[in-house]
């Protein structure tokens, strides 16, 4: 049985799931495989920089690795300038004996475990959304918590990368990325898109020139969302237009969102724009403070209290504007919001201003605030919990969607090491 997918036989090459001693190139001369090369992401040979020793002379350069020789052809290599500095083409058969011709060929038809091939072949052709369940029992409980641990700092990673191209067009201007972050992170997601252009459309020094006045910051928040009644309803709202009206003709605002944008149905009350508005302004009251507490001393517990604001009293009564409640509510922002905003906004954030900055305490301190922040429940993690992951911080919840997301559904198992472990040696 050989293996009918190229990214198996990289994986034997990589991990060097074959014996060492007495190798042969496919013409007969000894090799030694010091080094197999770093694996490449990108395209151009699969292995750079490996180091090998054929015939007694050593070679350093690039190793090439295919199914069958005769795929060097069938692939355009021998066109492609890319290749010309490969050392070593590494085959599991050898169809093709001058394919290309002077290139040192490796043959590991032979060479190459049965078992291993069948586990492989196995886990990448899987139907189920995790392929390698039933055999999770048989890896050691380290090795699964090792794993989930990397995930999480890769889908931390992930998570400001996937932001990069807002952070360039904004010319590395972190405040303002942390600024549109927030607001993004308040909306959850049914009004995520709608925080999100509200925060593009109110530039950060309006926000910061209004910050020790609370009904200032409401008014040009409600007022860009298009959230104002049209008349007043009761003091509250009849300030909030007065100082709108002012706001709009000092900044010369134009530019709003339409109202029809925000969703409201279907929406627990408390999740209603209305309210997370009303919160969201008593952060940026607290804006000074909360980018200390982020970029310059990283504090959770002061993240956490600056956080965990309350909307005006207006809203113990109301949900709407206008529109009176049967009975008075919590107005205060949540300790699981809190770790939401937290995960989806600050920790990107801290991790994007770490690799700019260079200053790696910060993306420290964010692996640290995950390991300390409760874990979070949902269906995934539940799921990955009856396989016998531990799901005991946000750590451990973000490195579970991870793994899910990235590796399983994606049949990632040759780039995972809980995969590799049930491939090596089920």
């Amino acid at each position: 049985m050989q293996p009918t997918n190229e990214a198996i036989l990289q994986f034997i090459w990589k991990n060097r799931l074959f014996p060492a001693q007495n190798l042969f190139t496919t013409d007969g001369k000894p090799i030694e495989i010091l080094h197999p090369g770093y694996y490449n992401t990108d395209s151009g040979p699969d292995f750079q920089n490996a180091r090998i020793r054929i015939d007694q002379q050593l070679w350093a350069g690039n190793v090439e690795v295919h199914i069958r020789t005769s795929d060097w052809y069938r692939h355009g290599h021998h066109t492609d300038k890319a290749y010309q500095n490969v050392v070593l083409h590494v085959v599991a058969v050898h169809d093709k004996k001058d394919c290309p011709a002077g290139l040192p060929v490796l043959e590991l038809k032979d060479l190459i475990d049965q078992e291993l091939i069948s586990r492989a072949e196995h886990l990448l052709h899987s139907a189920d959304d995790i392929p390698c369940h039933a055999h999770i029992s048989s890896v050691p409980p380290n090795l699964l918590q090792a794993m989930v641990h990397r995930t999480a700092v890769e889908r931390m990673e992930n998570k400001y990368r996937e932001k990069l191209s807002t952070l360039q067009e904004l010319d590395f201007d972190f405040h303002r990325w942390f600024q549109i972050e927030l607001f993004t992170a308040f909306g959850l997601k049914a009004n995520s898109e709608p925080m999100r252009s509200l925060a593009r459309k109110i530039p950060l020094q309006y926000l910061l020139k209004s910050s020790d006045q609370r009904v200032s910051l409401e008014a040009l928040l409600y007022g860009v969302a298009s959230l104002l009644p049209a008349e007043p309803t009761d003091p509250y709202t009849q300030e909030l237009l007065l100082e709108f009206d002012f706001l709009k003709h000092k900044y010369q605002i134009t530019d709003v969102l339409p109202a029809h944008v925000w969703k409201f149905h279907r929406l627990q009350p408390v999740s209603f724009p209305t309210l997370r508005l009303s919160q969201l302004a008593a952060v940026f009251s607290r804006w000074e403070a909360l980018i200390s507490a982020v970029f310059k001393l990283p504090d959770l517990l002061a993240v956490q209290h600056l956080l965990t604001t309350t909307a005006s009293p207006y809203w113990s009564e109301h949900y709407r504007f206008g529109v009176k409640s049967s009975s008075p509510h919590s107005r205060s922002v949540g300790r699981d919001l809190v770790g939401r905003i937290i995960i989806n906004a600050v920790l990107p954030v801290m991790t994007g201003f770490s690799k700019y900055s260079g200053r790696h305490e910060l993306q420290e301190a964010a692996i640290e605030w995950l390991e300390t922040l409760p874990p979070e429940s949902n269906r995934i993690t539940r799921l990955m919990s009856t396989y016998g992951f531990t799901n005991q911080s946000a750590l451990e919840s973000q490195g579970l969607l991870e793994l899910k997301n990235n590796y399983c559904l994606r049949k990632k198992c040759l780039y995972c090491s809980i995969g590799y472990k049930i491939i090596k040696s089920q």
